[in-house]
């Protein structure tokens, strides 16, 4: 579905000036055809050690989250920005993970938090 067509035929008849429209991620990410089912997703061995780097509360703190991730970025990048990160951490210097591992990183959403 477009977005667009979906808030035009449901929202519209029910929204006036000045109202603000918030659209939570999971709908978004069905309507444009980016959300996985959490069948479809198989966490591999790379996955499964790196999301143990992450807090508990970083979507990519899960192996499934941390192996959507890498679906997207790819493994070898996966690894050199944990590397990157574990480096940059003993620095005091936070962040260098998501910089190496690209946007995508910072905008994954983990899929238990889409069931939950």
């Amino acid at each position: 579905d477009d977005p667009l067509d979906v808030i035009e035929k449901y929202v519209k008849p029910h929204i006036a000036p000045g109202d603000i429209l918030a659209v939570a991620e999971t709908p978004l990410a069905i309507m444009q055809g980016r959300y996985r089912h959490p069948c479809t997703v198989e966490p591999r061995w790379l996955a499964k050690a790196l999301c143990k780097l992450f807090h508990p509360t970083s979507s990519v703190a899960t192996a499934c989250g941390m192996q959507a991730l890498v679906d997207v970025v790819g493994p070898l990048r996966a690894f050199f920005a944990a590397v990157a990160g574990v480096l940059c951490k003993l620095f005091r210097v936070p962040g260098i993970f998501y910089k190496v591992a690209g946007p995508q990183a910072g905008l994954m959403d983990d899929i238990s938090g889409t069931i939950a």
